[in-house]
C-alpha cells in the first residue's frame, strides 16, 4: 500500500490500470460481493464499517491515510 501522501498521478494511473485489467481483481471482487451479500448485503457493510470508523481506528486513518477493517466479519473470510 502507497500512503496517500505520497501517491503520484502515475503511480494511481498505474494501479487503476492493473485493477481494469488484471484478471484476478475482478474475481476477488466477486468473491467480496458473494460475501457481502451472505452477510446481510450492502447495509450490512455500511454498518461493519461504520462501527470500524466509531471506533479508535478513527485516529489511525486520520494518522496513515489507510482504513484498517478485517475482513473477518465476512463468512469465508477470504483465506
Amino acid at each position: 500500500m502507497i500512503p496517500v501522501s505520497r501517491l503520484s498521478e502515475s503511480q494511481l494511473r498505474q494501479t487503476i490500470s492493473r485493477v481494469l485489467t488484471e484478471e484476478s481483481y475482478l474475481h476477488n471482487a466477486q468473491r467480496i460481493k458473494n460475501a457481502i451479500a451472505q452477510s446481510g448485503g450492502v447495509k450490512k457493510a455500511a454498518s461493519i464499517i461504520e462501527q470500524c470508523l466509531k471506533s479508535e481506528s478513527d485516529r489511525e486513518i486520520l494518522e496513515t491515510g489507510f482504513l484498517p477493517i478485517s475482513f473477518t466479519a465476512f463468512p469465508n473470510n477470504f483465506s
